[in-house]
């Protein structure tokens, strides 16, 4: 029978307690592929390059390293209130629309998009969504009420299982939630392919639009919450 890598870890705890009585399976590993200790954390970085293929996400899913029947465990935390089960996070043209849907089509989940709150707020206000962004860039407090936003349904009683966002990794780490997650990690090369694929144009303007964006996000995130993106340890 399979288990996800937190059922596996309470029986390694369980084989670690034997091991003082001198039980014969202590030490045995837990199944935890592509899942990493790190510094005493768990990290799931998903790389995708030419030269190296990571088991995807839903790999995993049908191998059976996130399972069904702990999924109620995997979700309900915190006194039994249904918190979010992952985080997708991962620079543009990354493919984490693409995983979440992914995800949702196959595990029956709902989902919330940073870019989809963001995109609904300029649409409230009536303003298109540069005029918004400069709006964003000149008043931060619009900008933090949204973020808040974003952090107050990821913490919602039945709220949606898969948040998708930059920074859904890191305020999931700061908050202390227990969920899986994700950084989609794409060479610039084939995020930049995927973005003039979308969007049209040269594909030299798009990687400049990449690196352009790229660059005011980390201003962004820095100046808001001194937070950076090249940090992976929430993961």
């Amino acid at each position: 029978m399979n288990h996800c890598w937190r059922c596996s870890r309470s029986r390694k705890r369980s084989r670690r307690e034997g091991a003082h009585q001198g039980g014969k399976d202590a030490g045995e590993g837990r199944r935890v592929h592509p899942l990493h200790q790190v510094r005493g954390r768990k990290r799931l970085l998903l790389r995708r390059t030419p030269m190296r293929s990571v088991p995807s996400v839903m790999e995993m899913l049908s191998n059976g390293h996130l399972t069904d029947g702990c999924a109620a465990m995997c979700a309900v935390t915190r006194g039994g209130d249904d918190l979010v089960q992952i985080t997708i996070s991962g620079h543009p043209g990354s493919g984490t629309s693409t995983l979440v849907h992914l995800l949702c089509d196959r595990r029956g989940w709902r989902s919330l998009n940073g870019g989809d709150v963001f995109r609904a707020e300029a649409a409230g206000r009536g303003l298109p969504l540069e005029e918004f962004s400069r709006l964003c860039r000149d008043e931060p407090e619009v900008d933090r009420a949204l973020d808040d936003r974003l952090r107050h349904e990821m913490q919602a009683e039945r709220g949606p299982e898969v948040i998708e966002s930059r920074l859904a990794g890191w305020w999931a780490h700061q908050l202390g939630l227990d969920c899986i997650k994700l950084w989609l990690e794409v060479s610039p090369a084939e995020r930049s392919r995927r973005i003039q694929e979308r969007e049209g144009g040269e594909l030299s303007a798009a990687l400049e639009r990449m690196i352009e964006r790229m660059a005011a996000d980390a201003l962004r995130y820095d100046l808001l919450y001194s937070i950076s993106l090249a940090d992976m340890s929430p993961y």
